[in-house]
């Protein structure tokens, strides 16, 4: 499994979501001679997401959109054209590592840029909001000019984000664009799920201005559940928790994953302080630093975090 190759299926390459899909269902059935936990698509899930792969491409529609949220503005961008768009939510373009600057440059405007003269002008047929920040004087102004407010619920996990892609699947008149989305981001869990192999006690550790231990209600900490990496497995840890270098030392961990907006940043941090080089996870080069905002990703990126997750804690190449 190629993360590259992963990623731009999930950027909306309908065509390479099928052959993926072809070769992960081949590579379950090899494997379910070997062991039996290997899961793969019901026949008729994998038919279905063949014929809709091999049929469905891009196409221009009359539809504009106004996408207030990352999530949101992610996956109209894989099921729907860019041109679709009229603006990207504040910072979008930053993640640059998501979404190439060739393909937001494509969008040219940004919503915190917009006035209500320009956003007459560009006149969108549907925003989508969110249900946990978008402001309420903006939704009104939208839907005084008369334009359908689709409400976006909070993102906490995979299938809040895949009801998210059929409901805007269903406002953008891509329906199926997003029953195929959905279909692969089933297989492609199940097919990282079915390279996973266990390797110790895993402590996830995310880093802004110290390291905390995840908040519950994400995505995050729902892949650790499911994986016994959940930050209460260590004893006297809560979720939500500053972790001290004191404590850290004290845990002492055999696999150590840090999450940071510059993961490069934080490895030469471990790397300068002496205290750490005693970890276990250190000397046994069992600890990795992981791209927070892929980590974060509230919308079919998940997958990604999960890829880069399972990768971490198997300390092998997928």
């Amino acid at each position: 499994m190629n993360r590259d190759i992963l990623q731009q299926a999930l950027a909306g390459d309908f065509a390479l979501m099928g052959r993926l899909m072809a070769e992960w269902d081949i590579d379950a059935q090899l494997l379910q001679s070997k062991r039996k936990d290997i899961r793969r698509l019901s026949a008729e899930q994998y038919v279905r997401a063949q014929l809709l792969s091999r049929g469905l491409k891009k196409q221009q529609s009359q539809l504009k959109f106004l996408p207030q949220s990352y999530a949101a503005a992610s996956i109209l961008l894989a099921i729907a054209s860019p041109e679709q768009l009229v603006a990207l939510p504040k910072g979008f373009r930053r993640q640059s590592q998501l979404f190439p600057k060739a393909l937001t440059d494509k969008i040219p405007e940004d919503v915190d840029r917009f006035n209500s003269e320009r956003l007459f002008l560009d006149k969108p047929d549907i925003a989508f909001v969110s249900s946990y920040y978008s402001h309420p004087a903006a939704i009104d102004a939208l839907q005084n000019q008369g334009i359908t407010i689709a409400t976006i619920k909070s993102l906490d996990s995979i299938n809040s984000i895949q009801e998210a892609i059929v409901q805007i699947g269903q406002y953008a008149q891509r329906m199926e664009e997003s029953e195929l989305l959905n279909l692969f981001i089933d297989a492609a869990l199940m097919s990282i799920d079915n390279r996973r192999q266990e390797q110790g006690k895993v402590l996830y550790l995310s880093y802004y201005t110290q390291l905390t231990t995840p908040s519950k209600n994400t995505f995050t900490y729902e892949q650790l559940q499911k994986l016994n990496a959940d930050p209460e497995s260590f004893e006297g840890l809560k979720c939500s928790m500053a972790v001290d270098q004191e404590r850290l030392l004290a845990l002492n961990p055999e696999c150590l994953i840090i999450s940071s907006r510059d993961p490069e940043a934080m490895k030469a941090k471990i790397e300068r302080e002496s205290t750490f080089q005693s970890l276990k996870a250190v000397q046994e080069r069992r600890i990795y630093f992981l791209d927070d905002d892929v980590q974060q990703a509230a919308s079919q990126y998940a997958v990604l975090a999960y890829f880069d997750l399972i990768q971490a804690i198997s300390g092998r190449q997928l």
